[in-house]
């Protein structure tokens, strides 16, 4: 995707870390896209390079589970926001579709800031139920499986999407 998005001389550093874990395709789907979206913009506005060689762009992703909750973060070391950004006043197209994925149809939270030493950080946050797996097929905890075979499909279709 690096290769796809960015300039041809554009050189990128990709690090993913954590786990998103198993996810419903209610959830899966959407946050597919939200990652996709915050990807592009790291690699479109944030990883630009002037004229010379440039040292390769780092872009970062993390993700972690919690007890209800999914954290997931994308970092870039790039040009960073312009001064005075604010998600209300200068979300680009992408971004509007990203927040209102994150805060409407996923009930999440997302923030954009300035990143550590340069660059720039967007959180999302997502609350999410976990899906325990047994030898019947995924489910819900403290869901009841009834053992039939249209049960075990259900969760099946929910956990891949």
């Amino acid at each position: 995707m690096a290769g796809e998005v960015s300039a041809a001389e554009a050189r990128v550093n990709p690090v993913v870390a954590g786990r998103f874990g198993l996810l419903p395709g209610a959830i899966a789907t959407p946050l597919a896209l939200v990652l996709t979206e915050l990807l592009q913009n790291a690699l479109q506005h944030g990883l630009v390079n002037g004229p010379g060689e440039a040292p390769a762009g780092l872009v970062l992703v993390q993700a972690a589970r919690g007890p209800g909750q999914l954290s997931m973060s994308v970092e870039d070391n790039g040009a960073g926001l312009p001064e005075g950004f604010s998600l209300d006043a200068h979300a680009s197209l992408g971004l509007q579709i990203v927040r209102t994925l994150v805060e409407s149809e996923l009930g999440g939270q997302l923030a954009i800031m300035p990143r550590a030493g340069g660059g720039t950080t967007v959180r999302v946050g997502v609350p999410v139920q976990a899906i325990v797996v047994t030898t019947s097929g995924p489910q819900k905890p403290g869901g009841q499986d009834s053992g039939s075979g249209e049960s075990r499909a259900a969760a099946g279709k929910a956990a891949a999407g």
